[in-house]
């Protein structure tokens, strides 16, 4: 699943379309909302596909707001930080934990007693490890934002 995010006017290709799967656009989002939360609060949910989304001045004063991030090195420490907290955050209980607290569900990669996510611990990588988040997503959603016009979350 991903979040497709159009341009409501772009003045360009840049500014017509902007992709993300999950694992990218949360960290990403979550990064916009910190660092400008002025801007981003004008969204109910930016992490949903929806269709909400900015008009063009609020794109434009987001696309600022995270370049004097990039251009003073904050995005770069976000994301070494983001990195340090993926690699050290603690195991979680497995999907075959939970199974067995609820009767008759069944996940992928789960048959009865034999769990190959955990290989049978009960503990699996902590979900963080999922996401990711990038100096250049950031510089190429700065991009997007410069050129859309407004854009709506799909």
């Amino acid at each position: 699943m991903g979040m497709d995010v159009y341009g409501n006017k772009p003045k360009n290709v840049k500014g017509e379309y902007f992709r993300n799967n999950v694992w990218y656009w949360h960290p990403l989002w979550d990064y916009c909302c910190e660092v400008a939360p002025d801007i981003t609060s004008r969204i109910q949910d930016g992490h949903s596909n929806s269709g909400d989304g900015l008009n063009g001045y609020y794109s434009i004063k987001l696309a600022k707001a995270l370049q004097s991030e990039v251009d003073s090195s904050r995005t770069q420490a976000y994301m070494k930080a983001f990195e340090t907290l993926k690699e050290t955050a603690p195991l979680e209980d497995c999907y075959c934990v939970r199974n067995q607290m609820v009767q008759g569900l069944k996940l992928d990669g789960y048959v009865e007693n034999d769990c190959k996510i955990c290989n049978n611990t009960k503990k699996r990588e902590s979900s963080i490890s999922w996401y990711n988040f990038t100096v250049e997503n950031v510089v190429e959603f700065i991009g997007f934002l410069e050129n859309c016009g407004g854009f709506q979350i799909c």
